[in-house]
């Protein structure tokens, strides 16, 4: 994209992609993640870390 486009406010306002952006990379990483935050062409996503799973081993009681 060019910086003008990418500087660009479509109908879904300025936290949202510019009209320009390619449809099939919205559905891919890291655009498929929220947008938190957009200021021109510089885009901050939502990256929200799942919690570790706990381990299915216990620690063995015996020493």
């Amino acid at each position: 994209m060019l910086v003008i486009q990418a500087k660009e406010i479509g109908p879904e306002g300025p936290h949202a992609y510019p009209p320009a952006f390619p449809e099939h990379l919205k559905a891919k990483f890291p655009f498929s993640l929220p947008m938190a935050f957009r200021s021109g062409s510089l885009v901050v996503h939502h990256y929200q870390e799942q919690p570790a799973k706990e381990s299915s081993t216990k620690p063995s009681d015996k020493q």
